[in-house]
């Protein structure tokens, strides 16, 4: 359970932001796999750069499944 002074304080938040950032980078090259590149902190925000990708998920299915 998250501690509610923690949470309004913002240091739950920054420590599940940098758990996502240290799992990303773990994560091997695979070319099924959008590439992390960087994360970095900017006006209290945490930016995570992934790489670009041709479409979304959902756009990927709706390509694949076409239904007459």
């Amino acid at each position: 359970e998250v501690d509610p002074l923690k949470e309004r304080s913002g240091l739950n938040y920054n420590k599940i932001n940098l758990e996502e950032v240290r799992v990303h980078k773990m994560i091997p090259s695979h070319p099924h796999i959008a590439q992390f590149y960087q994360s970095w902190k900017e006006n209290k925000s945490l930016y995570i750069q992934m790489e670009l990708c041709d479409n979304s998920l959902t756009g990927f299915w709706e390509e694949k499944i076409r239904l007459d």
